[in-house]
């Protein structure tokens, strides 16, 4: 779990919309691109060499551990399937 077994006391709401329903979908498109492009080219804080977009990452390590062949878990999660097969 995102927290563990600790109360957070947060919630989300992710409201999703569809500009093509609104009629400017392609705009929205070419608007977003150039956000995207703006942000890339900004000055990334002390320490960071370039700004990223949110997923850019998580995007970046499955394409890098997928064309390896590989995945990555979580220690945590290998330990627990460790203690789940020592068990059987």
């Amino acid at each position: 779990a995102l927290y563990g077994d600790a109360v957070h006391q947060s919630g989300n709401v992710i409201i999703a919309l569809d500009p093509n329903v609104f009629g400017f979908g392609d705009e929205f498109g070419g608007r977003t691109a150039a956000l995207i492009d703006t942000i890339k080219k900004s000055r990334g804080a002390p320490g960071v060499e370039q700004p990223q977009i949110p997923g850019e990452g998580s995007r970046n390590r499955f394409r890098t551990t997928t064309s390896q062949d590989r995945i990555v878990l979580d220690l945590a999660l290998v330990e627990s399937i460790r203690m789940i097969a020592a068990e059987q």
